[in-house]
């Protein structure tokens, strides 16, 4: 698919044939008897009369392709028909808002069999539900879920957790699984978790724009300059070529700031011989990327953050190569572990013997997050990182996900070695599971030290 037409303008739009195919999918293995109901998200207030910038919610663009607000799907499963609530044509918002698609051209636009008023959801909706078993993703919209209970009452199912990525629920989601195996919400995100082409298309752009958006912000890494300026950077050149924008607020850290995982305050000055880290990433038709780099802010890495640098960097592509079909979610995770640990001992910064120091977690005082999560219309995507039977789940062609092992010296979490103390390094590219193995959608932008070095402005 060539997106290069709609380099400037609308956000690209996949074939409306897609989402139909998405909804009888799920339809179909939902099955007789049950109706899925999915809200979009609701618009929140920023301050006084003025909203945050609105997108979609990921589960229901997914499946309808529609960007207005107060918007609520209906998938009745097994015959795959569907009912939508649309906000109805107004002159009096839209003069304020912009026009809305309205109850009437809904279904031909959409490829939908009915639509209906969103003003008219409580009325209706007890109607539209039947007597069929309701499963809903709607937790973020209170209104809507107050509506939705109220019309299915004890039909309505309980949403199961979806645990994190190396959480410790999978427990507590093998009961769920027992009590509500076939959820809406479960089969849905299990769809989600393979990538369609049309999909690993928009990842790719997605990871195209943000790998040039990295490299257009490297250039203001210089001493001096502000964190905040290399985040304009980024998102300038993303928004500049067609980006919705970018896909989470993103990280500027420099020096001890570098050492905050999801540091996103971006206003100090770059100091010559501190580390820079930016984890940024450019959505493109709302599937986003998410790539982190770090930087030796004046052009040179000294001993003691080279050879963080390189241990970070090892594990890196430790982690990469166990990446393919058939491989566990977390060996990723569990190769970068077995480095970084490795390094750790070799380096002084924790006591060995290696299996010791693994087994009793010594290195989470430096590297306390996982390797990986799912990528695709969120940032951290959907999809448990579990199987059916509760282990970490087989890696299969289609799959997207982030590998990105780093080392945090933060005093404020653990005792850190004073060489040491205020480095954060973390390096991180989004990788699809092919058929023969990966693909690393965002290896064009460097990552070795030498390479990461010659990037930045002295």
């Amino acid at each position: 698919m060539d997106f290069e037409d709609l380099a400037v303008g609308p956000a690209p739009q996949l074939p409306l044939k897609i989402y139909e195919r998405r909804r009888n999918k799920l339809a179909k293995a939902l099955g007789p008897g049950n109706v899925l109901v999915v809200a979009t998200h609701a618009v929140h207030q920023y301050s006084n009369d003025v909203d945050y910038l609105y997108r979609p919610h990921s589960d229901f663009w997914y499946l309808t392709g529609f960007d207005e607000p107060r918007a609520v799907l209906v998938l009745h499963g097994g015959s795959g028909a569907t009912d939508l609530f649309v906000q109805p044509r107004k002159k009096e918002a839209e003069i304020w808002t912009g026009r809305r698609l309205g109850v009437e051209r809904a279904p031909k636009t959409l490829g939908i069999d009915r639509a209906h008023s969103s003003d008219d959801l409580q009325a209706k909706l007890p109607g539209v539900l039947g007597k069929a078993t309701v499963h809903a993703i709607i937790d973020h919209d209170p209104v809507v879920r107050r509506r939705v209970a109220r019309a299915a009452g004890r039909r309505l199912l309980p949403t199961p957790v979806t645990p994190k990525a190396g959480g410790p629920e999978s427990a507590l989601l093998t009961s769920q699984r027992q009590a509500v195996a076939r959820h809406g919400r479960t089969l849905l995100h299990e769809h989600r978790l393979i990538k369609e082409p049309e999909e690993v298309a928009m990842l790719r752009k997605a990871c195209d724009l943000g790998v040039d958006a990295h490299l257009r912000a490297a250039q203001g890494i210089r001493p001096g300059a502000r964190e905040a300026h290399v985040e304009a950077d980024f998102a300038h050149h993303a928004r500049h070529n067609g980006s919705t924008g970018v896909g989470y607020p993103s990280i500027c850290g420099c020096g001890p700031n570098a050492a905050v995982l999801h540091y996103v305050t971006n206003r100090d000055r770059l100091t010559k011989g501190k580390l820079f880290l930016i984890d940024a990433g450019c959505e493109w038709g709302w599937y986003t990327s998410d790539i982190t780099r770090t930087y030796p802010v004046g052009g040179a890495f000294d001993r003691t953050q080279m050879a963080a640098y390189e241990l970070v960097h090892e594990a890196q592509k430790a982690a990469l190569r166990e990446v393919k079909p058939g491989a566990s979610f977390r060996a990723p995770h569990e190769k970068a572990v077995d480095v970084i640990t490795a390094g750790l001992i070799d380096l002084g910064y924790i006591h060995g013997p290696f299996e010791k120091a693994v087994k009793e977690n010594t290195y989470k005082a430096y590297f306390m997050h996982g390797t990986s999560h799912w990528l695709g219309l969120d940032v951290h995507d959907a999809g448990s990182p579990l199987g059916a039977d509760g282990k970490p789940r087989r890696l299969e062609e289609g799959m997207c996900l982030t590998v990105e092992p780093g080392l945090y010296f933060n005093p404020d979490f653990a005792p850190c070695p004073k060489k040491a103390t205020g480095i954060g390094i973390r390096i991180e590219d989004d990788v699809l599971v092919t058929a023969d193995g990966r693909r690393n959608l965002t290896a064009r932008l460097p990552s070795d030290p030498s390479e990461v070095a010659d990037l930045v402005g002295a």
